[in-house]
């Protein structure tokens, strides 16, 4: 078994990447692929990346330039329904296959930055990063739809079956091996970063702030319905607290959500769609309180901008939450409402306890970076290959 203790010396080579997970616009996983790739291809010096990509339509890689000194993009275009179902159940077409038929290059490695239907020449060392094992332990709290979508993905044999494995945080790397039995020694845990929100240094003053914002309030894990609950508790046991702030649920909304939601009529509660990082930023410079009572966490990107932004956290109480923010948030039970609403009435009548708790935070939020995130995994890739010689 290849020890990745060890150092080894591995001479140039080419990676192919999936980045299919890129045709759903918004998620934690779409964000991670865009970042991690964008900073392997921005401080690469040696190795060359095929970005692999498909659709009927159209490229989903539009932030990718065409080609560079250390990469280009591999786009086919069979319908993904096609494509997935042949994966499945003939085995074929092989990833790597489809990579070499366009490009005339055969990949000496495969990274898989999300669990999507692998099909590859099995003699092709591949590393899969795992964000969490949440379709496992809260599958309740998926559509029918995504339950069907990993059942067909067979997460468990693809985690099984790669070279290596990156997980997110140390929670999810414990998590592998608890219920997966993964030994230690097949996983590496490269810590993660968020968006690029807290860049451009927006700040204002504590009376321009009147948002309590939730991001990814459509995922049904991110628990915009407790938030809702606590909300409406806050307002009427404490309404000289909430006088003039509005909670506001931003999310990539599906109408059954979004009318469920609205049929409560609360007027300082707003929905909205999904926004850019640039909205996402000026959302946060306006924000007296971020609140993420997520039922299931393997990272938490949203935590560390909430960080650098200067917005005071309250969040879940379990899972990689305390790994990523260390002491920097009010913690609360997540399915408890009244906890969650009490919780907010003390951070936002207590202009203290926000500055500590932003204090705290920021300095958590400082010890991740993307390219931090570039160097381990690349030097996962060079240990997984040199381990696997052709």
């Amino acid at each position: 078994m290849c020890d990745l203790r060890t150092e080894y010396i591995t001479s140039d080579m080419t990676i192919g990447i999936d980045m299919r997970s890129l045709q759903k616009k918004t998620g934690g996983v779409q964000e991670y692929t865009k970042h991690i790739v964008r900073s392997l291809i921005d401080t690469e010096q040696k190795h060359h990346y095929i970005l692999f990509t498909n659709a009927w339509k159209g490229s989903s890689l539009e932030d990718f330039p065409a080609q560079g000194p250390h990469h280009q993009i591999c786009h086919t275009r069979i319908p993904n329904k096609v494509l997935h179902g042949a994966m499945t159940f003939a085995h074929r077409p092989r990833i790597d296959a489809l990579i070499k038929k366009q490009t005339g290059i055969r990949p000496d490695l495969l990274f898989f930055p999300n669990i999507h239907f692998l099909c590859h020449d099995q003699r092709i060392p591949r590393v899969l990063t795992v964000h969490d094992l949440s379709f496992e332990h809260a599958s309740d709290l998926f559509t029918p739809k995504d339950r069907l979508w990993y059942r067909l993905l067979s997460p468990r044999r693809a985690i099984v079956a790669a070279s290596h494995i990156c997980a997110v945080s140390e929670w999810t790397a414990s998590d592998l091996e608890k219920t997966y039995g993964i030994a230690k020694e097949r996983v590496t845990v490269t810590p993660i970063d968020g968006s690029d929100v807290g860049t451009v240094g927006l700040t204002r003053p504590e009376s321009e702030r009147r948002l309590v914002i939730l991001f990814d309030g459509g995922n049904k894990r991110k628990n915009a319905e407790a938030a809702v609950l606590a909300w409406t508790i806050l307002q009427n046991t404490w309404p000289d607290v909430v006088n003039g702030l509005m909670l506001m649920i931003i999310g990539d909304w599906n109408p059954q959500k979004r009318r469920a939601l609205q049929r409560q009529h609360i007027p300082s509660i707003h929905l909205r769609d999904a926004v850019s990082d640039a909205e996402r930023e000026e959302l946060f410079s306006h924000a007296a309180a971020f609140l993420y009572p997520s039922l299931h966490e393997g990272f938490g990107m949203p935590l560390l901008e909430a960080a650098r932004m200067r917005v005071p956290i309250i969040t879940a109480n379990h899972s990689s939450i305390g790994e990523v923010i260390g002491t920097g948030a009010s913690f609360v039970d997540p399915y408890n409402a009244y906890e969650i609403a009490h919780t907010l009435r003390e951070v936002l009548a207590d202009s203290t306890l926000r500055h500590d708790l932003c204090n705290t935070a920021q300095a958590s939020a400082s010890r991740f970076s993307w390219q931090r995130t570039a160097e381990l995994t690349r030097s996962v890739f060079e240990t997984v290959a040199a381990c696997h010689p052709s």
